[in-house]
This record gives C-alpha cells, sequence and structure tokens, in this order.
C-alpha cells in the first residue's frame, strides 16, 4: 500500500505527532480534490474514488466507481462533506450526493465550479453560466452561487447570483471558493486579488482589494499556437487563487498558486492573511504544496516533495499555529 501522506503536527515547527495514510495510487495535485472540514477530517479525490479521514489519519470511508452513469465518477474536480452526506463535482457536469456511507443517493447535471459546505451543514455550489449578450453581441459567462435546498440546484428564478447581469465586473469569473456565514457570503475569483462581501440577499456589502506578494498576472487571448503543450504552457504562466477562508473576525485566509521554475511542481504556495482594509497583517508564508485551511488554532497544508525511492510524489501533512 502507497504510503501518500505521513501526518505531521507542530509549533513553529517542532514535531508532535506522526500519522500515515496508505492510498495504492497518487491523488491528482490540484487544491480542489483535498479538503480539511471544520471536524478536522479530511476529503481527497484520486483518480475515481474518494476518501475520508479523520483528524487522527485513520480512513473513515472509501468508495467510488469510474463512469458516467449515476453513482459513478468520471474525473471528480471537488468533495465536500456536510456532516449527512458527500457532495462530489465532477468534470462531465455533475453533482452527486452519496450518503454518510458513501452510497449514492441522486445527481443533478450542469457545470459545477465548486462545491462547499458551512459548519451548519449547509451546501452551496458555484455554477458557471452563459449569460445574455452585451451590447457588442459577445456572450458574457461568469460563475453563480447556489444553495441547495432540499439537495436540488437552483433555477434561473431563484439563483443565487448575478445571473441576470452582463457587467463582467460583477461575476465571480472563476470562482473557485467562497465562505457562507449567516449573514454574509465571502468569494474570491481565480485571477483577481479582491474579496467580495455579499448579504444573503446577494446585495453588495463591500470589497476588498489587497496585494498578493509573488503575484503574476495573467496575459490577455490564449496562444495561437492552440497545442496541448502551448495551452498548459499559457494556464501555467500566471498566478491564480485557490481558496479563500474566514481566519478570525478580522482576518481572511487566501491561497494561491503563483509561476516558480525552482520548485517541483513549477508552483509556489502561497497563504497570505489579509486583514479588512486589505493589508496583510503576517509576512506571507511560502511552500511547495498546497493548503488545506485552518482548524483550531494551526493552520494545515500538504508539503510536496520527489522521493527517489517512491514511484510517486510523497506529500506530507504540516499545521502550525501562525502567531
Amino acid at each position: 500500500m502507497y504510503l501518500l501522506c505521513m501526518f505531521l503536527m507542530f509549533q513553529e515547527p517542532t514535531l508532535d505527532v506522526e500519522k500515515r495514510i496508505p492510498i495504492k495510487r497518487e491523488i491528482s495535485f490540484y487544491p480542489g480534490k483535498m479538503k480539511m472540514h471544520s471536524d478536522g477530517s479530511i476529503t481527497m479525490l484520486s483518480e475515481s474514488t474518494v476518501f475520508h479521514f479523520d483528524q487522527a489519519g485513520k480512513l473513515i470511508r472509501k468508495f467510488g466507481k469510474h463512469g458516467q452513469n449515476p453513482g459513478e465518477l468520471y474525473s471528480p474536480s471537488r468533495v465536500v462533506f456536510n456532516g449527512a452526506n458527500y457532495y462530489v463535482t465532477d468534470f462531465n457536469a455533475a453533482l452527486q450526493m452519496f450518503d454518510a456511507s458513501g452510497a449514492y443517493v441522486n445527481r443533478e447535471m450542469g457545470y459545477q465550479v465548486n462545491v462547499d459546505a458551512t459548519s451548519k451543514g449547509n451546501v452551496f455550489v458555484t455554477l458557471l453560466k452563459h449569460l445574455k449578450r452585451n451590447e457588442q453581441g459577445h456572450s458574457q459567462r461568469g460563475d453563480v452561487l447556489c444553495k441547495l435546498v432540499d439537495n436540488k440546484l437552483c433555477d434561473e428564478n431563484s439563483m443565487f447570483g448575478p445571473i441576470s447581469e452582463v457587467n463582467a465586473k460583477v461575476q465571480f469569473r472563476g470562482a473557485q471558493h467562497f465562505v457562507a456565514e449567516d449573514e454574509n457570503i465571502h468569494v474570491i475569483g481565480q485571477l483577481e486579488p479582491t474579496i467580495y462581501t455579499y448579504s444573503n440577499d446577494f446585495k453588495p456589502v463591500g470589497k476588498i482589494n489587497f496585494s498578493a506578494p509573488d503575484w503574476v498576472q495573467s496575459k490577455k487571448g490564449l496562444p495561437k499556437e492552440r497545442t496541448r503543450k502551448a495551452i498548459m504552457g499559457y494556464w501555467n504562466s500566471f498566478s491564480r487563487f485557490y481558496g479563500l477562508w474566514k481566519y478570525n473576525e478580522k482576518e481572511f485566509l487566501v491561497f494561491y498558486m503563483t509561476p516558480d521554475s525552482s520548485t517541483s511542481l513549477g508552483f509556489k504556495s502561497v497563504i497570505a492573511r489579509v486583514g479588512l482594509d486589505g493589508t496583510l497583517t503576517k509576512p506571507a508564508f511560502r511552500f511547495d504544496g498546497v493548503f488545506l485551511g485552518p482548524h483550531g488554532s494551526k493552520v494545515y497544508f500538504l508539503e510536496h516533495r520527489e522521493d527517489e525511492e517512491e514511484v510517486w510524489p510523497v506529500y506530507t501533512l504540516k499545521g502550525f499555529t501562525w502567531e
């Protein structure tokens, strides 16, 4: 059994506990495929399989079958557990629900970008929608936030987002993560260092513009050469946000990856603490891997490294108190 992750918890950076998680194959390295939940447990996606580990690193559940039929996973992109059910988005435009045992419940079709659950168990999903054409005749497109009601996707009239807007500036434009609270929802796009806050009836409350250290701005337009190598080179040439968390009442945590040829992945990961006024309250933390999020007094990330003795890369889960 291939050992994918060793659980390490340290404080500045004293080693405290070491746990190991066995997975047969390498998980695809994509931040959305790993999720830390409010109880400290972690869900991960590997090919067409969902893994769920408790806070101590013990495997709670494993399920999944490759395919495109209801209950099967073709190329799953994100998974979340709200305490009662698992919700999995897939690249075949499906959002599927499985119960706590991993048994299939139902499926909703529509282009899903992200799924997340609040500490109270409410489930939200972002949908990529084509909006009506603007004055120049170009189709506007943006992500729309929707709250699941009775495990059903919102219809066009109850969509939790700017489905009727045509101004690209108010669309989420690749919303990778959001924070849902009792009164407000905070959203960050993929390519813009701005946190938007909306009320639960989607009225704009405010926004926070901040400076992201080591940020590389995206280029305009795809390359003329439309080969896979050229397109991948284009997408890997600029920074992208992959996560947003409410760290406390006065700070957000943002996670992004920026090009860096000196790392094993070609990207450097950065975590920044952003105050309500947009200033960084602590120096940015840089590492080689993917950030999972805060839990209790610690923040956790998966560190990536190559191992000559292993066929697959090794990921080490680390946690530290950020004071």
